[in-house]
């Protein structure tokens, strides 16, 4: 492989590596072989679970032998959890027996850095296993990305919010869903043809990209003229505010400096949180935002419909 296009995987990735081992020493060494990548240091298995879980690093450095909760038991219990189970896992060990090795590798790790660390073959070690993790990346994205509009797939859609309404339950953090129409877009390609509606669409999307901004904020086309975006640990708040930038943003598309039409364009909007001590599963809330859109369809359109009241003090919010 060429190493331009190794290097490329890497442009502005920020590898979160997790380490976890109760010997110091053993952390320090690490942390100063790899210092280029963020690094957080965790000396039991189970908050390594617990932290993974919340917040999935890119790769795992795990020490096999710990007090309580052995290497072997936590990554299993990582590779039984379908949010954690793609994490690659690097054993760190002094053994040297087959059997300790092939223990690891029924355990689901991926490599193994043995003990006393050896700084250069650890740093290799490292970049070969986070390389493999971006390639990965790379290609799910190529699979889950809209050919248009470059904004994610609904498979990818369906996938994240899942995953997404999982964590929200297990955190009992706040999670935010929003699906989007474009109004009378049967009318626009009646009107200009179908190659006008493919850049309207283009348009809108990156109208909606730019509006959910935030790294976790995930956008998708979900078919047709219809889009969605999921925003994990959003407030009721902050879902309001995303929606309102959303139908301000393609209220000012410019579609006479963009595609050479006079007209305008406006998007209506179901918005829904998910209740954390409820059986909300993707179908319902997607259901619930799709009642939402068509009720915005019946107020006049180019409007946002929350799933209940919304207090007063939330700007930009109609329905």
């Amino acid at each position: 492989m060429h190493r331009e296009y190794i290097e490329d995987l890497f442009i502005g990735k920020n590898a979160q590596v997790l380490v976890v081992d109760d010997d110091e020493i053993n952390i320090q060494i690490i942390k100063a072989a790899i210092d280029k990548y963020s690094i957080h240091a965790i000396d039991n298995g189970n908050d390594a679970i617990e932290y993974c879980q919340t917040s999935p690093p890119d790769l795992v450095l795990l020490d096999i032998e710990m007090p309580n909760m052995d290497g072997f038991e936590v990554c299993h219990a990582l590779k039984s959890d379908e949010v954690t189970a793609d994490i690659p896992v690097i054993f760190i060990t002094s053994h040297t027996s087959r059997d300790i090795e092939d223990k690891g590798w029924k355990a689901g790790c991926v490599d193994f850095i043995r003990k006393p660390i050896s700084i250069g073959a650890t740093v290799n070690r490292i970049n070969a296993q986070l390389t493999l993790k971006f390639m990965s990346d790379k290609l799910k994205s190529f699979a889950y990305q809209d050919g248009l509009t470059a904004l994610n797939n609904r498979r990818h859609f369906d996938m994240f919010l899942d995953t997404q309404i999982k964590l929200a339950k297990r955190n009992q953090t706040p999670l935010g869903l929003l699906m989007i129409d474009i109004d009378k877009f049967k009318q626009f390609n009646d009107t200009y043809g179908h190659l006008a509606g493919d850049d309207c669409l283009k348009e809108v999307a990156k109208a909606i990209k730019h509006s959910a901004n935030r790294p976790t904020d995930f956008s998708s086309r979900y078919g047709g003229e219809e889009f969605s975006v999921v925003l994990p640990s959003t407030d009721r708040e902050g879902v309001a505010k995303v929606a309102n930038a959303i139908s301000t943003n393609v209220r000012e598309i410019d579609l006479k400096a963009t595609i050479g039409i006079n007209g305008s364009i406006s998007v209506s909007i179901g918005a829904v949180m998910l209740c954390c001590d409820s059986h909300d599963t993707p179908a319902s809330m997607i259901e619930v935002a799709d009642d939402l859109l068509y009720q915005a369809k019946a107020n006049g359109r180019d409007c946002i419909v929350f799933a209940d009241p919304v207090e007063d003090n939330i700007p930009g919010v109609r329905g």
